[in-house]
Formats: structure tokens, sequence, C-alpha cells
């Protein structure tokens, strides 16, 4: 369009000047030593012209071979840039693909006439780490990083990337340290080495790292919080596998007072506790106290019938208080049966325990039924609880606490130490007391 444009206006001005030069054609005289030209002025005009072109074309085909070398030399990288380009686009097929030798084989072929070596050295390492090559793998991480020291950020995150890939935990969460060390509060690298400590379970770690993904918002807070109470949940389950009640102590002691005011967090603490130590009835005790006296929880219900405090008549009176405030539930009234019991009610004890299967029968309530029978000499109703409860036997939906650290002393024949760890989810109740 612009040399058409261009051919238009030419030709406009060569019409206007023959018009012109057709009235009055002028007339230029010149005289050089004896030699004289003479021609019309626009004759004069045009050969100028023409000697202005024909000096200007001789200077740029001057100029064009003085350039040529450099630009053949421009077309020849330019050629193998291209062609390292298309060893990439297929080395990156392969790589998705599975073929890990021919991959690295086409990532590094073309290599030096690359204008991005940094992606052909990490894809490399890659194809490299898939064959198991760990030293070929952390050469081609060292040359990327030489290649593009301005991509140190992307380089030290593919490192840990890879060595996570190759369950090397310690070392891509020494990667990602020493990278926020250079480059502090960087938000993906915060990301990558919470969820690197959250798989290694290092709980510690991941608390201590706390502060950092909050202050740079990492994650949404609904999420920082529940990898908190995640945490020390961790925390609470290694002391118990450790069998250290201290330790067990010591979690719930460093945990914030807003997350031991939780009731999943409580009752983990206190199933865990039971196993651990038998001499922790009464800590347990004052614990389901006070979670009730803001909430609603069977399963710290559950578990309240089944430690025995100093003070017996004291943990009875509490829990014929929650049956008044809370109502009937066939978890609290099998609490209070069980509680009873202890206390030689028999005559309460059947009535918690009847009343507790007419809410929800349970095989487990059953059999504390079928052995208070038992005691009280009632063989024929006892024989009756024990077929219904094997009857629902495999029906039970509260999945078992560990078992105490010793046996509890004087148990009737028939009763079931199991913990539930999964009952409902507490409800929250209006006012305090209890």
């Amino acid at each position: 369009m612009r040399t058409l444009i261009y051919a238009l206006v030419v030709l406009t001005a060569a019409v206007l000047v023959a018009l012109y030069a057709r009235e009055d054609p002028g007339y230029v005289v010149l005289n050089f030593r004896g030699w004289t030209l003479e021609s019309s002025f626009v004759v004069f005009a045009v050969g100028l012209l023409l000697t202005f072109a024909a000096f200007y074309g001789l200077v740029r085909l001057w100029q064009g071979g003085w350039h040529l070398p450099r630009w053949l030399r421009d077309r020849r990288r330019l050629r193998r840039q291209h062609e390292a380009h298309e060893e990439l686009a297929q080395g990156l097929v392969d790589l998705i693909e599975g073929r890990w030798a021919s991959a690295e084989q086409h990532l590094v072929r073309r290599l030096p006439d690359s204008d991005v070596p940094m992606l052909h050295y990490l894809a490399a390492a890659r194809a490299a780490q898939e064959q198991g090559a760990r030293d070929r793998r952390d050469r081609y991480l060292e040359l990327a990083r030489a290649a593009d020291p301005e991509a140190e950020v992307a380089v030290g995150l593919a490192r840990a990337a890879l060595q996570r890939g190759r369950r090397e935990m310690e070392e891509a969460a020494r990667t990602l340290r020493e990278l926020l060390l250079d480059h502090p509060g960087h938000r993906q690298a915060l990301g990558m080495l919470m969820d690197l400590y959250r798989e290694m379970k290092a709980w510690d770690r991941l608390l201590d790292l706390m502060p950092e993904l909050r202050r740079h918002k990492v994650v949404p807070l609904e999420r920082l919080d529940e990898l908190e109470r995640e945490a020390y949940r961790g925390l609470m389950e290694q002391a118990a596998e450790r069998e250290d009640a201290e330790a067990l102590r010591a979690v719930w002691r460093r945990m914030p007072k807003a997350l031991r005011r939780r009731e999943e967090l409580a009752f983990e603490y206190a199933r865990l506790l039971y196993g651990l130590d038998p001499e922790a009835a009464d800590e347990i005790v004052g614990l389901t106290r006070e979670v009730l006296a803001r909430q609603w929880s069977e399963r710290l219900v559950y578990l309240y019938g089944l430690v025995r405090a100093r003070d017996a008549a004291s943990q009875l009176a509490q829990a014929e208080k929650w049956l008044r405030r809370y109502g009937e539930n066939a978890v609290l009234l099998l609490t209070l049966g069980r509680l009873c019991v202890q206390h030689q009610l028999w005559g309460k004890a059947r009535s918690y325990l009847e009343a507790s299967l007419a809410l929800e029968p349970r095989a487990e309530t059953y059999r504390e039924l079928g052995a208070l029978m038992e005691r009280l000499g009632e063989e024929g109703e006892a024989a009756a609880c024990y077929r219904k409860a094997l009857s629902l036997v495999g029906q039970e939906t509260l999945p078992a606490l560990p078992p105490r650290a010793e046996e509890p002393v004087e148990q009737p024949r028939g009763e079931v130490t199991v913990i539930p760890a999964g009952l409902p989810v507490a409800r929250e109740a209006a006012g305090a007391g209890g």
C-alpha cells in the first residue's frame, strides 16, 4: 500500500513538471575550463535526479557489501536458534510422554545455540532425574543457574520440586530455606515449604513457619487455621506413639488458648491421654466439664463414663446435671448407667441403660446391660441382652480409641472399654454452666 502511494505521488509530480515545462522549458548553461554545457532546465533537473539516484545506489551497494559477513552470521545464528527451538519443543513433548532418554538427548543436542538455555537445562534435569541420574540432574541445575543468574528463584524452586519428587525431603527443605534466606517472604517458596513440612509430618517446623505464612498471606486464613490445628493434632499423636504422656501434656500446654477451647482438639487430647496415663482420670473429667460448659460433645461424654475420678460422687452428679441441661441422649444415658454401676446403684443403672437402648440400640449398651443383669443374678435377661448385642455386632458406628496403659480394676464381666474416636460433631449449646 505504501509503495502504491509513493508511485502515485511520483507520477503526479512528473505530470505537473511536464505540463509546466511544456510552456517554458527553461535554459541552463554550464561553463567549466572551456567546456560549455547547454540544456533545458527540465532535462538538467532530470539528469541531476538520475545522477543522485545512481550515487545513492552505489553507496547502498557498498554498505551492503561491507555488512554482508555480519548479515550472513546473523542468518546462520537465527537458523541455529530455530533448530534449537525445534529440539526444545521435541524434548518437551518426549518429557510429557515419558520418553526420558529421548527427551534428554533432544534438550541438550542444540543447547549452545539456544537463546533460552535455562529452559533446556531445567527440562533436562527432570529427564535425568526420571532416569535415576541424580548427578546429571544436579549438574543441569547448576548449569541452569549459571546460564541465567537472575532466574535464581526459578531454578531453586525447580530444584526443590525435583528433590521432593525423589523423596529427598530434607534436601528439598534445605533448598527452600536457603532460597528464603536470599529472598525472604517469597510466597511460592513459603507455600512449597509449608506443603513439604506437612508431608514430612514435621509439625514443629510447620508451627515455626506459621508467622511467615500469615504475614505474607500464602494461603487463605481459614486454611492456615486448619493447618495449625492439624499440626497440634499431629504433635499429640507423635507423643502418643512414643508413649510419652508428659510430652503430650507439654503439647497441650503449648497450644494457644483459643485452640484448647475447641472440642475436637480437647477430645483428641483426652482420648490420647486416656490411653497413656491411667492416673489421668481427674484431668480428663475436668477437661470434659470445661468443654461441656460451652458446648455439647458426645465423644467426651462417652469418655467421661469410662474414667474413674477420685470424687466419683461428683462425677455422677455432674453427668446428671448434663442430663437436665441437654436432655436425653443415648450416649449420655449410657455414661450415666456406667457411673451408676461404679456406685452399685443397680436400679438407676438399669433404668439409664434401658432408656439409652430405647433411644438408640447399641451392641455396647446391650453388653453393659447384660453384665448388669448377670451381676443381679437374672441369667435369662443377661443372655437375651448378649444375644441382642451379638446381633448388632458390625453395626457399631463408633471407632475405638487406643487401649488404656493399664487395665481398669474390678471391671464387671462384659463391660466394654472401647473409646469412640469419631462420634457426631459437637453442637453449640446456648449459655454456660453445668
